[in-house]
């Protein structure tokens, strides 16, 4: 009878334990995919503020020399910035800011698309790349700006990692809680039967 009734308490708690693993594994995976789309996001809108401010900045002069001096101190004052505008045939309009730009693999441009972000490789890390159609002097042309995904991949690896570090605390929790839920279950059933005889 005893060791029925730890064979029920043994499965009660390793059925907590798996509904339990689903669960967080579930929920982990949720969470994951939404700040992996938060932080896409938060790349996305940082390089739509850089092409942003590299339009007005070529709106503002119209003297090719203004505008390279211009786009020189767009690049630096934004940290060496990648930034370029292409024509549709992949050349430049102006030349490179600075020589990081000049020597990033930049993506060829579908030139039948107002706005398009490219993943591209550079040195063996990821890249987002954001282009977006643009009118200067009546010509058609693509400002780009690209920005490393480094850091968002580290986010991301630090919040799986902590995941699954606290995976085995909590399944122990949960175990632990389920055995004495079935215990107590099973003690109460007991005592429950016996009264009934009395």
């Amino acid at each position: 009878m005893l060791r029925g009734r730890i064979s029920i308490s043994l499965r009660l708690t390793i059925w907590f334990g798996v509904i339990f693993l689903a669960g967080w594994v579930l929920f982990g995976m949720a969470m994951w995919l939404n700040l992996k789309h938060t932080l896409a996001n938060e790349r996305y809108l940082t390089l739509s503020r850089r092409v942003d401010r590299l339009r007005t900045l070529l709106d503002k002069n119209a003297d090719t020399d203004e505008r390279n001096k211009d786009f020189r101190e767009f690049a630096h004052a934004t940290g060496g910035c990648l930034a370029e505008i292409f024509r549709a045939d992949g050349s430049r309009v102006l030349p490179s800011p600075t020589q990081a730009a000049q020597a990033f693999p930049w993506p060829a441009i579908q030139s039948d698309v107002e706005e398009k972000l490219y993943h591209v490789y550079a040195s063996d890390q990821p890249y987002w790349v954001l282009a977006q159609r643009a009118t200067l002097n009546g010509e058609t042309v693509y400002l780009t700006a690209a920005a490393p995904e480094g850091g968002n991949l580290l986010v991301l690896n630090r919040f799986w990692v902590g995941l699954i570090a606290s995976a085995p605390i909590l399944l122990l929790i949960s175990s632990a809680g389920g055995y004495w839920l079935s215990r107590n279950s099973q003690a109460g059933r007991s005592n429950y039967c016996s009264c009934s005889f009395d």
